[in-house]
This record gives structure tokens, sequence and C-alpha cells, in this order.
């Protein structure tokens, strides 16, 4: 176990996961997303928008990893949580990112947004309690990427629904394409390759009736 203190600790997990490119990536893609969704949009909007896509990502970052923690220990034993001895630390600081969200959403957005992303934490709460059972990993990988169109939803002014559900599909598939190519234990179910090929089809598809 670590012997260093939280916040030792906590450094070395934002440097080792979330200050690292396909982070900056993913943060840039949400709130592209998001701004291109929106209805409304102003040097404020899109400045929310880079703030409250930023915490989400973290938040729910964090919470994957704790949930894969047990997993981790086996794949991945250089992380930070496998070695943490202030897990319950970071668990409180994964809940603690929820008022920062929430109050975004109460003010600036409106009790619709609170009401859905108090829902995507319900959701996902069930989710990873599932963790421990034999709920496949790649079917469990598709279900956690959810989250993704509802960030956008939750990030965006006055979202269009239909841009937003062509633009949150198309998303939400190229990062299930993503997740399988690049994860081992993944790529060791027999149909990921059908299932990519299948994605990047609807991804084709989607993209033409934007």
């Amino acid at each position: 176990m670590s012997s260093k203190s939280f916040v030792d600790d906590s450094l070395a997990y934002a440097s080792s996961r979330l200050a690292v490119g396909r982070i900056g990536l993913l943060w840039l893609a949400v709130t592209a997303c998001a701004l291109f969704v929106s209805r409304e949009i102003s040097v404020a909007s899109a400045m929310r928008v880079l703030l409250l896509s930023a915490i989400l990502i973290a938040q729910f970052r964090l919470w994957d990893d704790l949930a894969d923690r047990v997993h981790d220990a086996t794949t991945h034993p250089q992380r930070v949580m496998v070695a943490t001895s202030h897990m319950r630390s970071f668990a409180y600081l994964c809940g603690l990112l929820s008022l920062p969200v929430a109050a975004v959403l109460a003010i600036a957005y409106g009790i619709e947004h609170l009401a859905v992303y108090a829902g995507l934490l319900v959701f996902m709460a069930l989710l990873y309690a599932a963790n421990g059972t034999a709920l496949p990993r790649l079917l469990r990988t598709h279900l956690v990427l959810l989250k993704y169109p509802i960030f956008i939803w939750l990030c965006a002014q006055d979202a269009d629904p239909a841009r937003w559900a062509h633009v949150g599909t198309a998303a939400y598939l190229a990062l299930c394409i993503f997740e399988m190519a690049s994860d081992a234990d993944l790529r060791g179910n027999v149909i990921w390759r059908g299932m990519i090929a299948v994605e990047a089809l609807a991804i084709a598809v989607l993209l033409i009736f934007i």
C-alpha cells in the first residue's frame, strides 16, 4: 500500500490519469459536441461548457478507477488507485465533485438537467455495484460509456434534440470502438471485431444524416 499522503497520491493520480493526452482530447471532444448541438452559444456558455465537461470527466474517471480497483490490481498494478491507502478519501472526493456539477446545473441550466444528472448518478452506481457479478466486461464497458452522450446533453445550452441524438450516438459509438481497440481484455472477446465493424458503419450513417 502507498505510504504517501492523500495530497501526494491525489497529485500523482491527476498527473497519471487526468492530465494525459487522451483525456485532454476527450475533454475537447465532449466540449465541441456540446457546443455543436447547442441552440444558443455565447462566450459565457462556452466557458461554462468547458468547466462542466472537465468536472464531469474528472468525476467519472475517478469513479471508474475506484470501481475497477480489483481488476486493475491484476492488469495495471502500477496505478495510483491500486496502491493508495486513501481509497476512502478518493471516494469522498468523487462524491464532493457532484456539488459543483449540481450547482452549475441548477443555476445555469434548470431542474431538468439536475434531474438527469441525478438519474445518471443512480444508473452508474447500480452499474458499478454489479461490477463483481457475471456481467460481461464488453457489455459493462458499453453501458459505462453511455455517460458520454449524457455529458454532451448536460453541457449543451438548449440542446437541439435531433442533432444531439445524431452527435451523441456517433460520439458514443466512436468511444466504444476506441475502448475495444485499445483494451486487451476486450479484444479477448470473439465478437469484438464484428462489433467494431457494425459500430463504424453506424457512425458513417449517422454522420451522413447530421
